[in-house]
Order: C-alpha cells, then structure tokens, then sequence
C-alpha cells in the first residue's frame, strides 16, 4: 500500500525517467522480453499490430497516473513486449544510437550508412529493414 502511495506521489519526469530504464525483462519461464513501446491510443494500436507481425507479443497496462494527456482523456497507457528469439540474429546485439549535431534546421533526405559483419563464415549479414523513431 506505502509504494502505490509513492507511485502517486512521484513527478512525472521521475516516471518517464525511471521508465525509460525499463528495457527488458524475463518471464517465470525463463523467456526474455524487450519492451518496444510505451504509450496509448491510436500509435498503440498501430505499433501492436506492427509488433504482432514481428513474433509472439504481450501487452501490459501501466498505472497512467500524473500522465495528464491520458488521464484526462480517459486514456489507458500500455507496454508492448516483444518475445526475443535468440536464435534469429535480428535480436542479437542490433541497438545502436544516432546523434545529430544539426539543430533547428531541415533537411529533405537523411542518409545511412550499414557496415556488416560477421565473425560466423556460414552465413552472410543483411539489412532487411529497419524503423527511425523520431523524438
């Protein structure tokens, strides 16, 4: 009962932080799941369908509390869980961070650059898609 008060009583910006620490977890079975959306409305419905597409999924709803958008309009605020196949190399080590130095200024194309490699001689690496979220 004393950390649901916390919770309450926790800024918002302490709980976008703290949540932006939560990447991964493991379930009683020993599967390893990574969080690969945090929101509501009609993004999440697009990104669980997307995600669905991808492999096996679980949703879980999050106490939307000092999030005002959500709670004022009545809102449920979700994470989508991505089962990780650890055997399919698109789950092995792909996180990676691009900084821009350009501010306040537009651009019609970006452009990307992927060097490839592997250490195992029996298959070939490959870029068969990739996502940008911006913001």
């Amino acid at each position: 009962m004393a950390s649901e008060e916390n919770e309450h009583h926790k800024t918002i910006r302490q709980r976008m932080t703290e949540e932006e620490l939560v990447k991964e977890r493991i379930d009683e079975d020993g599967n390893k799941w990574r969080k690969v959306y945090f929101g509501g409305g009609e993004h999440f419905k697009n990104w669980l369908a997307q995600c669905k597409e991808l492999g096996e999924v679980t949703v879980e709803e999050v106490d939307a509390t000092g999030y005002k958008c959500f709670e004022l309009a009545g809102e449920k605020l979700y994470r989508i869980w991505l089962k990780i196949d650890e055997t399919n190399p698109d789950f092995q080590s792909e996180q990676f961070m691009i900084r821009f130095s350009l501010i306040n200024q537009l651009r019609k194309y970006l452009r990307f650059r992927a060097d490839l490699k592997t250490s195992n001689a029996e298959v070939t690496p490959a870029l068969h898609s990739y996502k940008i979220k911006l913001g």
